[in-house]
């Protein structure tokens, strides 16, 4: 009868003990749960941070061309300048203004085609000079995209962003992004579509590298080690190729939030100038070894 009692008293003991296992782990796991949602929505955190300083050397170069007269070749590269040197993630800083069809047509035949007769947008102004000076005289409105987020912006009077670009020169291998700014004669604000149509004198432009936005720490923010982040345009239409949506990282073969390894994963939507960038964060390591092998720990 003791034998008995003592088995049975192990009995008891290792279910106990396996109870007290298994309710360990559970604390373990989700309080690992909560830390990685913590740790994920800071790094969410301070990319939309990120965004926002972006897209204020839009707003501050808009509100610079609307509170001055006239702004001179020298006027724009001493602004520029200022901002570009709070923010790395800025390719070039640019004047575009509006040419009328019939101004760049004067000299030719009567006939012209419509294509001919519309409105033009030469980049003017551009710095760095050094690095962008190839781009000088190109007129965005050739290109189709670049000509629907021009009007948009203008009859909308609000910031436009486009998809992503390749930027040039393409040795870089940078991809990123286009900004529109409207400017209205006068530096006045017109209040119906219309009148903005009207008078529309031109643009201020920013060109931003993608990998940058991303990977810049923003103010007082702490790495956050081993977690993958991708980013996905929401708004991009899906190509025939994997990677058609991806923003970053460049050169994952990821489409759309599909196409993740399985796991534990935490999302956050951010808005970018009529756009829409969705961040996904899960373990880096999970997502080196799903399927794309550059992706880097979102501490950059």
């Amino acid at each position: 009868m003791r034998f008995q009692l003592s088995g049975a008293a192990s009995i008891v003991a290792l279910v106990l003990s396996l109870i007290i296992f298994h309710a360990a782990r559970r604390f373990e796991d989700q309080s690992a749960q909560a830390a990685f949602r913590g740790a994920a929505q800071e790094r969410l955190r301070d990319l939309e941070m990120n965004v926002d300083m972006t897209l204020d050397d839009i707003v501050s170069l808009g509100a610079f061309f609307d509170s001055s007269h006239v702004v001179e070749r020298n006027n724009f590269a001493r602004f520029s300048a200022r901002l570009m040197h709070h923010d790395r993630s800025v390719q070039a800083l640019a004047w575009i203004p509006r040419v009328p069809g019939h101004l760049r047509s004067a000299n030719r035949r009567d006939g012209a085609s419509a294509r001919e007769l519309s409105d033009h947008f030469p980049i003017l102004f551009i710095e760095p000079s050094d690095a962008n000076g190839g781009a000088l005289g190109f007129d965005l409105a050739s290109d189709p995209a670049l000509r629907e987020a021009l009007w948009r912006s203008a009859e909308s009077g609000r910031t436009v962003a486009t998809g992503r670009v390749v930027l040039l020169p393409e040795t870089t291998g940078n991809d990123g992004f286009l900004v529109f700014r409207p400017y209205y004669r006068g530096g006045t604000d017109p209040s119906s579509t219309e009148a903005r149509r009207d008078t529309l004198a031109g643009f201020v432009l920013g060109v931003f590298r993608v990998k940058d936005v991303v990977e810049s720490k923003a103010f007082n923010s702490s790495p956050v080690p081993g977690l993958g982040l991708v980013v996905f345009d929401h708004d991009a239409p899906p190509g025939p190729r994997p990677g058609q949506r991806l923003l970053y990282p460049k050169g994952a073969r990821f489409d759309s939030v599909r196409d993740l390894p399985k796991g534990p994963i935490e999302t956050g939507a951010i808005s970018l100038a009529g756009r829409t960038w969705d961040g996904r964060l899960s373990p880096s390591t999970r997502l080196r070894a799903g399927a794309c092998d550059q992706l880097v720990d979102s501490d950059g």
